[in-house]
């Protein structure tokens, strides 16, 4: 046998398997970077540390009765790596910094995969630009600073359950996307057009196995504690009193003076918005209204499946310009998803329109919002969304209507990580 020649059927050739373990060294290296860059803790210990320092210490009641913005998912990811911190004397810092790197390097190894599905037209440096993006972005760095890393895990779930649907891994998409709703509110956004992603033959399948993963996983918090529970839940459905400027409905805010009083025994006065009483009520249902809405008009102009991906996006975007507080990191999933539809339906050299977008939300929170007055920031931010959204809808557009029985139009070919496990060797 040694003297017949040795022939490799696989299509991961060593130089293949140094490409994942590359890209996989870059997700590591972006998300230590991102998280260690950090110093600061946010909401996190108001919100999540509470559950996740219960559960890291086997406390599971005291942690199922401790109402976080949240679902369960992020919690229990990062519970074992705070109990590992504090054996390690890590302190504080260092437990949040340890859960916030697990969110932060599951979006990145999304981003391999992404870069991955185009390792035949890329170079090696091109592909790690994709997998960069997914974390080292200004909502990435504004969700670590502010104490949300699961924003993270939660867009990366989303963008990965739409992205198997389409290479038709109804199963693994199914996951993703159960999990996706068990780790934040917002991901019910994704519902639409993971469903349209998905052939139409498996898509009873995947909203049963989605919808049971999503209940295995919430109806815990609900029996511990359902008055807890009911007062999050509200809190994530409702609209505070008063308005960003990062927002479409900016301009129908009112302005209002008010003085504050410091402990060291003077006062400052500011300008706060008010939000209107009626779209306090509104606002929310009306983002979710515009997952019906806008998954009911791409179902029935019968376009093709490719429309998921900048769907996702446009929804993504809705969440953010329609709500009244919109934060800096509630443009994580938007970037995301953006991401992934230039990488896997457009097949571009260069996923410009994210990056567009990423410098804008730089530009708009990190140099205008600093120093600029409110209606400026206001402005620029409709502007630049505007003009994105316009793109997206134009997107979806321009996707053909589906061919019966055909599979994507953008052609998404077999998954990286199928192949992986198709290596053979004969002798």
């Amino acid at each position: 046998m040694s003297d017949l020649p040795s022939t490799r059927t696989d299509q991961w050739s060593q130089p293949g398997r140094s490409l994942l373990a590359f890209l996989i060294a870059v997700a590591v290296a972006a998300s230590a970077a991102v998280t260690v860059g950090s110093a600061a803790l946010g909401d996190y210990r108001q919100d999540a540390k509470p559950s996740i320092d219960a559960l890291s210490q086997g406390n599971l009641q005291e942690a199922l009765t401790h109402p976080a913005l949240m679902g369960s998912v992020s919690i229990l990811l990062r519970a074992p790596l705070v109990a590992l911190a504090r054996v390690g004397h890590a302190g504080e810092l260092g437990g949040y910094r340890a859960g916030a790197m697990a969110c932060l390097l599951f979006a990145a190894l999304t981003g391999v995969g992404l870069a991955l599905s185009r390792r035949s037209s890329l170079p090696p440096a091109m592909l790690a630009v994709i997998v960069v993006l997914t974390v080292v972005n200004p909502a990435s760095t504004a969700a670590i600073l502010l104490g949300h890393p699961e924003e993270a895990l939660g867009a990366a779930l989303c963008v990965a359950a739409v992205a198997l649907a389409l290479r038709d891994r109804v199963i693994l998409a199914a996951i993703a996307l159960g999990l996706a709703l068990a780790t934040k509110q917002w991901a019910i956004l994704a519902v639409a057009p993971v469903i349209l992603a998905t052939p139409g033959g498996s898509r009873v399948r995947l909203t049963a196995i989605a919808g049971g993963i999503a209940a295995v996983l919430t109806i815990p918090l609900l029996l511990a504690d359902p008055a807890g529970f009911s007062q999050t839940s509200r809190m994530a459905a409702n609209a505070a009193g008063t308005m960003t400027p990062t927002t479409w409905w900016f301009f129908l805010a009112t302005p209002d003076r008010m003085q504050f009083d410091h402990l060291a025994g003077y006062a400052t006065e500011l300008t706060v918005y008010r939000t209107p009483s009626w779209l306090g009520q509104v606002a929310h249902p009306l983002i979710v209204g515009a997952v019906v809405i806008g998954g009911a008009l791409v179902h029935w102009s019968k376009r093709s499946r490719d429309a998921a991906l900048p769907l996702l996006a446009l929804l993504f975007l809705l969440r953010c310009t329609l709500d009244p507080v919109d934060n800096a990191y509630y443009h994580l999933p938007l970037l995301l998803s953006l991401l992934a539809w230039e990488t896997l339906a457009t097949r571009r050299t260069l996923p410009y329109v994210t990056m567009l977008a990423a410098a804008a939300l730089w530009l708009t929170y990190s140099v205008i919002d600093q120093g600029a007055a409110r209606p400026t920031v206001g402005l620029v931010y409709a502007c630049w969304t505007g003009l994105l959204a316009l793109h997206l809808i134009r997107s979806i557009w321009l996707c053909r209507p589906a061919i019966e029985g055909a599979t994507a139009a953008g052609g998404y070919g077999e998954a990286p990580w199928r192949r992986l496990r198709s290596q053979t060797w004969t002798t």
